[in-house]
């Protein structure tokens, strides 16, 4: 049985965001304390912390899961899944084959592609590869999507369990960060969005390390290690979080003076924290300066993708409650559904203001959360402040980022995770500080409310067929091209409401195909040097198309045009004035470059 001890005994006692109280004599800790807190950990995990894990996972297989097959069938809508599933494959594919990750030509051959800069999740292919080798990475994708948010809302009732010692309150408000707005919309198919679990984590080791004075080294360890895995899940997610550390650090220093020397402290544990992690991932940040020139100078236009200010009372079609009624009114804003995910609601922002109005000892510690919130959500509004998708025309405070490296091409309204987890925490907090019946009553019953306003539309979350071709089966690729061929597939990006598949397709084949283009990202800015690129990427030839396209097929040793399902008839009719040779299987439109202009050498395997 779990025994829950509560605050009856110590009503006046209020938890203090995890730090050991200051002594008359300034000692910031000792390994008295230091095996204190590690008994604590030990205790917060084998007091119903799997138990608690069992439950979010139920949840999560409950809003998201499907009866339909997982190795057909994916957990959301448009190309991104697709990339993600490729990225899955690829990783331990290229290792098992002696191949360098870092860098394929599988796509964009011959040059080929950094993948340091796609978001291909290497960590989640080492976090599933079991399933990888024993299903397909298909399966693995749709087990990390719905895994997500379970692992989110369980790493954040670890965290609140060690600041509260109350299992309900820590429950219920690790719910609210898991299954936050912020992650439902990344449901939608953003696999390296959703992974955020390490976020909770490295904050409560961060909280750990002010108290172990003697076992800094340890810490410091732990910290480097969950930097290094939320590295290996989104480069973005980790570059928001420095500037969301950052930005707390700075308001603790300003709001607890008496932690000031800890504070200094703990800036320093993370400093070595991040040479460490600087080091560990010294050949993938080699390799990101190297293919520097495979991105566009700008990759996102955070312009473009600011939360919108009434987005935090506003919610979206994704929300059950309310989501409906406001859809004309959400439609305004200026990023998609997916990205607009800074709904809080009216009862958490009100929990928030409460907690913050509290006249007791927990003063300094709610201010400076709810400080550091707001500060994270005018950050999260952008380079312009907008508010119903009109801007305002003031200064925003993203503008200084704007030329900063890696943060600039981050989408400022990704840092409502932060907001839901600071939300999450002061909620944790206020719900464990009542000091009577009626007012756990009062504030339980808000929570739950909060609760219930999130609660996702779950007709919204789609699963969509994987789009399997059976041209692309290894043994018909053999028979028409020949081994280890270099083609062109069209579609050659994805287009709305077409049917794309180059990466699922060359992942169906077994990877039996290069190729000369490949949805990693935006195409690399080099591949606009050639005119027939543009003309590809839009579907439309132009007057030289002909020429062009010899000229380009020459110069990346191509051996065909293979136009799948979503190529579009004008192109499939510029092709057939080619004059090449050309058959079609299964929905699939094969030109063979002729010799005389075809590839000076064969493609490699």
């Amino acid at each position: 049985m779990m025994e829950h001890r509560g605050h009856q005994a110590q009503p006046n006692r209020k938890p203090q965001l995890g730090l050991p109280e200051m002594r008359n004599n300034s000692s910031f800790g000792s390994i008295e304390r230091t095996v204190a807190i590690m008994t604590m950990m030990q205790a917060v995990i084998g007091q119903g912390g799997f138990l608690v894990l069992l439950l979010y996972g139920g949840t999560a297989l409950l809003f998201f899961g499907s009866v339909h097959s997982w190795s057909r069938y994916y957990l959301g809508t448009g190309p991104d899944p697709l990339t993600y599933i490729w990225g899955l494959n690829w990783w331990p594919w290229a290792i098992q084959h002696g191949l360098n990750p870092l860098v394929t030509r599988f796509g964009w051959y011959p040059p080929g592609f950094h993948t340091a800069w796609a978001d291909l999740v290497p960590g989640g292919a080492l976090l599933v590869l079991p399933i990888i080798e024993l299903a397909d990475a298909v399966v693995a994708y749709n087990a990390l999507m719905v895994l997500a948010p379970a692992l989110a809302a369980w790493c954040c009732f670890l965290l609140l369990r060690c600041l509260t010692k109350d299992i309900l309150a820590s429950v219920l408000c690790g719910y609210l960060f898991g299954f936050s707005s912020y992650e439902l919309g990344h449901m939608l198919g953003h696999l390296s969005l959703v992974l955020v679990f390490p976020i909770p984590l490295i904050l409560w080791v961060a909280i750990l390390s002010t108290s172990a004075v003697r076992a800094r080294g340890r810490f410091i360890l732990l910290l480097a290690a969950s930097l290094l895995l939320q590295f290996a899940f989104s480069l973005e997610v980790l570059a928001t979080l420095y500037v969301a550390g950052g930005t707390a650090w700075l308001t603790t220093m300003l709001c607890l003076p008496d932690h000031r020397k800890r504070l200094w402290i703990l800036a320093g544990d993370v400093s070595i924290a991040t040479a460490i992690l600087a080091l560990a991932t010294t050949p993938w940040l080699v390799y990101m300066y190297e293919g520097r020139n495979d991105v566009p100078e700008t990759i996102n236009l955070p312009a473009e993708y600011g939360a919108d200010l009434m987005n935090l009372i506003v919610p979206t079609g994704l929300s059950h409650f309310g989501g409906a009624t406001f859809e004309s009114v959400a439609s305004q804003f200026h990023g998609n559904i997916a990205e607009d995910g800074s709904y809080l609601g009216l009862p958490l922002i009100g929990i928030l203001v409460a907690w913050f109005r509290k006249p007791d000892p927990h003063g300094p510690v709610s201010r400076t959360l709810l400080i550091t919130a707001v500060l994270l959500m005018l950050l999260s509004l952008g380079p312009i402040i907008r508010v119903w998708g009109r801007p305002m025309g003031t200064w925003a405070p993203w503008q200084l980022v704007l030329h900063l490296p890696l943060i600039r091409h981050a989408l400022p309204c990704r840092l409502s995770v932060y907001i839901a987890l600071l939300t999450a925490i002061a909620a944790g907090l206020w719900l464990a500080s009542a000091r009577n019946r009626m007012s756990k009553v009062r504030r339980y019953g808000c929570c739950l409310l909060a609760i219930a306003l999130l609660f996702p539309d779950l007709k919204r979350f789609k699963w969509s067929p994987v789009p399997f071709v059976p041209f692309f089966e290894r043994q018909n690729l053999e028979r028409l091209l020949g081994t280890t061929p270099n083609v062109v597939v069209l579609p050659l990006v994805p287009e709305p409401n077409r049917v794309y598949g180059s990466m699922i397709w060359q992942f169906q084949s077994g990877m039996a195909y290069t190729q000369t283009g490949g949805y990693l990202g935006n195409p690399p800015p080099e591949s606009y040097r050639w005119a027939v690129t543009s003309q590809l990427v839009q579907g439309v030839a132009g007057p030289e198309f002909a020429k062009d396209i010899e000229v380009y097929a020459a110069a990346h040793n191509v051996t065909a045009v293979v136009a799948g399902p979503g190529t579009q008839p004008s192109l499939l009719h510029s092709l057939d004035e080619l004059g090449w040779d050309n058959e079609s299987l299964a929905g699939v439109h094969v030109y063979y470059v002729p010799r005389a202009i075809g590839p000076a050498e064969p493609a490699p395997s």
